[in-house]
C-alpha cells in the first residue's frame, strides 16, 4: 500500500475566501472563483489547519484543488486562515474607481467632457479600498480619464498592497512605462486599441497606437495579464481581421469591443447596427462571475466619481447614488435593483434573460438598447440611432 503524503498543505497565497450571496474561493492570479457548499466548506476548514496531505479526508475535493492549482505543500506545517467576511446583498463585485479626470489625449469618442483636474480625494480613496475588501468585492478597476496622471499615486500604491480583490489598470498606454508596471500592484491592465495605426490614430492621435501597442507588450513582458478594449468606429471596420490577429498574438485573456455612447464627442450615427452587433461578437475572454439573471446590467457594478459619490457606472456622472463620506456599502445598498421585467421594451422579448437588456445607458433609461437588438435579431426598423 502506497505511505499517505507526509507533506503539509495549505491555499496558495493567491487564493482568497470571498463571502458573497454563497461563499467562494477566488483565485486572483487566474480570475477564477470557486463556490463553495458545505463539504467545500468543510474541506477549507480542514486545509487551514495545514494538515499532512495525507490524512485530507476529502481526497475529491483535494484531487480537484491540486489540479487547480489552488494548494501549495511544504515539509513544515504552515497555517493559513483565509478568513471570512460577508458581502452585502446584492453583493457589490466589480468597481470602478475614476481616479482622476485628467487625461493626456483628446479622442473623439470620448464622453467625459475632455480633461479635467479633478482627483479623487486620497484619504477617501483608503477607506474605500478598504471597504470594499471588507464587502469582499472581487474586481477594482482603476480608470480615468487616464489614472496614470492621479497626483496621489504616493498613497495609492501601499492602499492596494494585499487585498483580496483583483486589480486591474484601465489605460490608454502613453504613460504605461516600466517603473509605473513595478510599482503598481496589478493583476490585470486593459490597453485600449482602437483599430490598426489608421484606425486608432484617427480616434487617439498620431503616434497613439504605437504607443498603446508598446504598452501591451510591456504588460505581457512583465507577465501581467492583458486585456484590450477596442471601440467601433467608421475608420477601423476594415481593419478588424488584422486587428484580431494582433490580439491574439499579444495573448490578451479578453477582447472587448464596445461602440461609442450618444454622450460621446463621435456620437453613434455612423454605425450601422448590424455590422456593430457582428463585431462586438467577434469578442471573447469575459470578466465577470456568476449570474446576475433576472436583473438588468450593473446589478453587482457601480463607479467611484472623482468628486466622491457612487454612481450606477461612469456614464452616470450626472446622476450619483449617493454621497461616500458615510461609506461605501450604505451608498451602494441606495442603488434600486432593476428586474429586466420591468422594462417595458424587454418584458416580451424571448431572449430578454439572455441579453440582460443590454446596456441601460445607450437605451436611454427603460428603452430598448439598439445594438443588442440587433445582436438578437430584432426587426429591422424597429429600433436604431441612426444609418451608417
Amino acid at each position: 500500500m502506497k505511505n499517505p503524503d507526509p507533506r503539509f498543505v495549505r491555499f496558495v497565497p493567491a487564493v482568497v475566501y470571498r463571502g458573497l450571496e454563497r461563499p467562494h474561493l477566488l483565485h486572483l492570479l487566474r480570475d477564477e472563483l470557486y463556490e463553495l457548499d458545505d463539504e467545500g466548506l468543510a474541506f477549507i476548514a480542514e486545509v487551514e489547519e495545514a494538515r499532512p496531505a495525507g490524512k485530507i479526508k476529502n481526497r475529491e475535493l483535494f484531487e480537484f484543488a491540486e489540479s487547480e492549482g489552488l494548494l501549495e505543500f511544504s515539509d513544515e506545517p504552515e497555517p493559513r486562515k483565509l478568513g471570512r467576511g460577508q458581502s452585502p446583498v446584492p453583493s457589490l463585485r466589480y468597481l470602478e474607481l475614476i481616479l482622476t479626470y485628467r487625461c493626456n489625449l483628446h479622442c473623439r469618442h470620448c464622453y467625459q467632457g475632455g480633461s479635467r483636474n479633478q482627483d479623487l480625494d486620497p484619504g477617501l480613496l483608503e477607506d474605500l479600498l478598504v471597504e470594499f475588501d471588507q464587502m469582499q468585492g472581487l474586481r477594482l478597476l482603476l480608470s480615468g480619464g487616464e489614472p496614470l496622471l492621479y497626483p496621489h499615486r504616493d498613497r495609492l500604491i501601499p492602499a492596494l498592497a494585499c487585498r483580496g480583490y483583483r486589480v486591474v489598470l484601465i489605460t490608454n498606454g502613453h504613460l504605461l512605462d516600466h517603473e509605473a508596471l513595478a510599482d503598481l500592484p496589478l493583476h490585470e491592465v486593459q490597453v485600449s486599441l482602437d483599430g490598426m495605426e489608421r484606425g486608432h490614430d484617427s480616434l487617439r492621435g498620431e503616434g497613439s497606437f504605437r504607443r498603446a501597442l508598446s504598452a501591451a507588450r510591456r504588460v505581457r513582458e512583465r507577465g501581467l495579464d492583458l486585456s484590450v478594449a477596442t471601440m467601433i468606429h467608421s475608420e477601423n471596420l476594415a481593419e478588424m481581421g488584422e486587428l484580431k490577429r494582433l490580439v491574439r498574438e499579444l495573448e490578451a485573456r479578453e477582447w472587448s469591443l464596445e461602440v461609442p455612447t450618444p454622450a460621446g464627442k463621435q456620437g453613434q450615427a455612423e454605425i450601422n447596427l448590424d455590422r456593430a452587433a457582428e463585431l462586438m461578437a467577434r469578442g471573447f475572454g469575459g470578466s465577470y462571475h456568476g449570474s446576475a439573471e433576472g436583473f438588468a446590467c450593473g446589478h453587482h457594478l457601480a463607479a467611484v466619481l472623482p468628486g466622491g459619490r457612487l454612481a450606477k457606472c461612469g456614464f452616470y456622472e450626472d446622476r450619483p447614488l449617493a454621497d461616500l463620506k458615510n461609506g461605501l456599502r450604505g451608498a451602494w445598498l441606495k442603488k434600486p435593483a432593476l428586474r429586466v421585467s420591468e422594462l417595458p421594451f424587454c418584458r416580451d422579448c424571448a431572449a430578454a434573460l439572455e441579453c440582460g437588456g443590454g446596456c441601460r445607458f445607450r437605451a436611454g433609461g427603460d428603452g430598448p438598447d439598439p445594438i443588442m437588438c440587433a445582436a438578437y435579431g430584432w426587426p429591422k426598423g424597429e429600433v436604431g440611432f441612426g444609418e451608417g
